[in-house]
């Protein structure tokens, strides 16, 4: 199965002996600000990954998620943009805690509401704001006869 990309759908097919179930993928951009959540971010000073909680609100499973991420300083100047795709199975009204790689190769910055470093002399606090660009959500189609 080949990865999908915004407005594009994936398609499974999954077979058992008695049946064929054919699953479609819609992927939904942009969508409402109250159906999926995000918070809970962490990335301490050393880390390589940074990590957050996506809260599923809709009435249907997600698969996978957009996200686009701006890191700034804490005067507010862009320090890093990234987008990311994360596949994740987060079923209806629930949460998942995802990890995304950092954007700080250097491993001299930390988010600002993570534990404060010992040693802060090279480190540098960020803050990021996380925008939900698209989900992907399964859609159950008859089965083909």
């Amino acid at each position: 199965m080949r990865r999908a990309t915004p407005h594009q759908s994936r398609r499974t097919v999954a077979r058992t002996p008695q049946a064929r179930v054919v699953i479609e993928y819609d992927t939904v951009a942009a969508p409402s600000a109250d159906s999926i959540a995000v918070d809970g971010f962490e990335k301490p000073l050393r880390s390589m990954r940074e990590s957050m909680t996506v809260h599923n609100r809709t009435s249907r499973p997600v698969v996978a998620v957009g996200l686009d991420m701006v890191y700034t300083d804490l005067s507010g100047r862009m320090i890093h943009r990234g987008q990311h795709t994360v596949d994740a199975m987060i079923p209806a009204g629930e949460s998942r805690r995802i990890d995304v790689p950092a954007f700080d190769s250097s491993a001299s910055f930390y988010y600002r509401r993570s534990a404060k470093p010992r040693y802060t002399s090279h480190a540098t606090p960020f803050d990021v704001a996380v925008t939900v660009t698209y989900v992907t959500q399964p859609l159950l189609t008859e089965p083909e006869q």
